[in-house]
């Protein structure tokens, strides 16, 4: 990590003129080797100039991105969020996926690291996974996440994931710490998916279906195991919901919809604990004996629950920034659930990241130029 800083550091002396000129910076990391890129195509040339196990970090700003990612090579932005995030435009590719043809990353080989870039500015910011394996993405706002093609050990960590079309190609596949809006695929029985610390508002995947009457829409959730999560409301009307395979730790949900007694569950508190009988929303007795813990005010669910999302999150807040949940409703380890409890959420890089710098244009009385930097670490 030290090696990383003081290469930007040297970096930043070495190119004051072209930097000021050019802005965009890209440098790349191959051994002890270090080259400096600038410019809109800056992180073109230096993937262009990589090799596996290469490493490439980018400045702030909007970078034109690569045609496919078929090295074994890490990619770290300066944040996904605020004035100094770093920015992946998007391309486009037919016959690409089912999904959408446009991508600002296409991932096409094993042990790749994505780390600390916004995916999320345009609609079409998606990234799409092919046929890998142990790809992490950690600390990036995306779009939708994509995969067409089978892939294994993926780690998606304290990300904001807009669209999840991946879940159903999975396996082994874990998402730590992040914020999933919706889902869109669904998995089976077989390749569980594992949620952990994290905040799903809308965890169901929904889809149409035309009978020769009627439209309507069923509402199934991904197979999975929950632990420490907030999970928000499912679609009620004629809803079909699975109840096999999904096993809830320490979890809490804005509303539950119509689950069944063969669900496993382990000390989970209901924020809704109402169903849809077909006509009106109703009491859901059989979740009343559910085992609660750290209930805020006691345990009885009836008459201490949040009871609106206005109740759970300070709209004043951005997603990103502690305090956005109101209520500190404790998991099993003694923390927050949801993204920021566990091991915590940054929406910047894990490495340290120059957030500013002064370089003077002339040297002083005995030849050297000042330079003042400013560092910021999620340490």
């Amino acid at each position: 990590m030290k090696k990383i800083l003081i290469a930007m550091v040297c970096l930043i002396v070495v190119g004051v003129q072209s930097m000021k000129a050019q802005g965009l910076t890209a440098t790349l990391q191959i051994d002890d080797r270090m080259f400096a890129y600038y410019g809109v195509d800056a992180f073109k040339e230096a993937y262009a100039a990589a090799s596996n196990g290469a490493v490439i970090t980018l400045s702030a700003g909007m970078f034109n991105t690569v045609d496919s990612i078929t090295k074994q090579v890490t990619i770290i932005g300066n944040g996904c969020v605020g004035d100094g995030r770093t920015r992946l435009d998007y391309m486009s590719k037919s016959g690409i996926s089912t999904v959408s043809s446009y991508y600002s990353l296409l991932v096409n080989a094993n042990n790749v690291r994505i780390e600390g870039i916004d995916l999320y500015y345009y609609s079409n910011n998606n990234v799409i996974i092919r046929k890998v394996s142990n790809l992490k993405v950690s600390h990036c706002r995306i779009s939708k996440l994509i995969a067409d093609h089978n892939h294994t050990n993926t780690i998606i960590d304290q990300c904001y994931v807009g669209f999840d079309y991946s879940i159903h190609k999975s396996e082994n596949m874990c998402f730590k710490n992040c914020f999933i809006n919706e889902f869109n695929y669904l998995n089976s029985a077989s390749n569980l998916i594992y949620f952990t610390n994290c905040y799903i508002p809308k965890y169901y995947y929904s889809y149409s279906t035309n009978t020769t009457s009627t439209s309507y829409s069923s509402t199934i959730r991904p197979y999975a195991v929950y632990k420490n999560c907030i999970l928000g409301y499912c679609s009620y009307s004629y809803s079909s919901v699975n109840s096999t395979s999904e096993n809830y730790f320490n979890g809490y949900f804005l509303s539950p919809g119509s689950r069944t007694e063969s669900e496993y569950y382990n000390n989970v508190f209901f924020l809704y604990p109402y169903k849809y009988d077909g006509t009106n929303f109703i009491q859901n007795d059989d979740l009343l004996s559910v085992k609660l813990i750290s209930v805020p005010g006691g345990t009885n669910r009836k008459d201490n629950h949040v009871t609106t999302y206005a109740d759970l999150i300070d709209s004043s807040k951005s997603w990103y920034e502690p305090g956005f949940f109101k209520t500190e409703l404790l998991g099993d380890d003694g923390k927050q659930v949801g993204y920021f409890g566990g091991t915590g959420f940054s929406p910047n890089p894990s490495i340290p990241r120059i957030t500013d710098s002064t370089i003077d244009s002339y040297t002083d009385a005995s030849g050297k130029i000042n330079v003042k930097i400013k560092v910021a670490s999620n340490q």
